[in-house]
C-alpha cells in the first residue's frame, strides 16, 4: 500500500504534491522537503512534522466539498450591553473540486469500515486517516463527519520510543499488551478519536456526505481497473469522475481450462 502512494507522487512530482498541500494549509515544509526525489513524503517524511490545528483544517476542506477555511478560535465577543463588539470572519478559499473531495472522503471511509481505523467507528457517516510515525514516536488519526472534524495526536516532547517497559519491583511489566510491553499506535489516537467524537454527535442529527453529480459507482475488475468481462472473477464498486470512469473491458481473465 505505501508502494502504491510513493509510484503516485513519482507521477505527480514532490513539487506539485507540497504545492496543493500547503493550499490545504500545512505551513511545516522546509527547503529540504522540496527534494525532488524525496518520495518518503509520500509517506509523511516531513523535516519538521505538521500540526494537529493544520491537519484539522486539511481535512475539513475534504468535508466542506474543496473549501478550506481558516481555523479561528474565537466566534464572538460581546460588551456588558450584548452589542458585537468582535466577529470572526474567516477567509475561505476554494482548493479542491467538489468531485475530488468526494473521492477522498469515500477513500478515507474505508479506512474506518475496512481498515486501520475501526475504533474509530461512529455508526454514522464518518471518515478518517491512522499514521504512525518510525519507532513509534508520533501517533496520529484525523477523521471528520460531514460538519466536524477533530485531529488527535499522542507522542513524546523529546521523540521518545512510545514503547513502555517499565516494570515493578517483581520484574513484572506495568503496562502490558498481549503479554508484552505496551506500544502506543495509531490504534489508540483513533480510539481516543472515536471515544471523543461519540460523545461530540450524541444528540445530533445523522447527516450525509453531499454526492456531486459528476460521480458515477462503476463495477470494475479490482486487478485491472477496467471494466469486467465475462471471465472476471472478481468484480468490485468504485466511484469515479464521469470522465475518468475506464471504457475499456479487461482482458487478463479468460476461459478456465482443466488439464489432465
Amino acid at each position: 500500500i505505501n508502494v502504491a502512494a510513493v509510484k503516485l507522487m513519482q507521477k505527480v512530482s514532490v513539487n506539485d504534491t507540497i504545492s496543493t498541500a500547503r493550499q490545504m494549509g500545512i505551513s511545516t515544509f522546509e527547503k529540504a522537503d522540496n527534494v525532488e526525489d524525496h518520495y518518503s513524503l509520500a509517506l509523511g517524511g516531513l523535516n519538521r512534522g505538521v500540526k494537529p490545528i493544520e491537519m484539522a483544517t486539511a481535512y475539513g476542506i475534504f468535508a466542506n466539498s474543496g473549501i478550506r477555511t481558516e481555523p479561528f478560535a474565537i466566534t464572538r465577543v460581546l460588551d456588558s450591553d450584548n452589542r458585537v463588539i468582535y466577529e470572526a470572519h474567516p477567509k475561505k478559499q476554494i482548493v479542491l473540486s467538489p468531485e475530488t473531495s468526494y473521492l477522498m472522503t469515500d477513500m478515507l471511509r474505508s479506512v474506518i469500515n475496512e481498515g486501520t481505523g475501526w475504533r474509530a467507528d461512529l455508526d454514522r457517516p464518518v471518515a478518517g486517516k491512522t499514521g504512525t510515525t518510525n519507532n513509534y514516536t508520533d501517533a496520529w488519526f484525523v477523521g471528520f463527519t460531514p460538519s466536524l472534524v477533530t485531529s488527535v495526536w499522542i507522542g513524546e516532547d523529546n521523540l521518545q520510543k512510545m514503547v513502555y517497559d517499565q516494570r515493578d519491583e517483581n520484574g513484572n511489566l506495568i503496562f502490558t499488551e498481549n503479554g508484552r510491553a505496551r506500544t502506543i499506535s495509531s490504534a489508540e489516537a483513533a480510539q481516543l478519536w472515536g471515544e471523543y467524537m461519540r460523545e461530540v454527535v450524541k444528540g445530533r442529527e445523522v447527516s450525509y456526505f453531499s454526492e456531486p453529480q459528476n460521480i458515477k459507482s462503476i463495477s470494475i475488475d479490482p486487478v485491472t481497473g477496467k471494466l469486467p468481462n465475462k471471465y472476471t472473477p472478481r468484480i468490485t464498486e468504485e466511484l469515479f469522475k464521469t470522465e475518468n470512469a475506464p471504457r475499456q473491458a479487461e482482458n487478463l481473465h479468460g476461459p478456465t481450462e482443466t488439464v489432465k
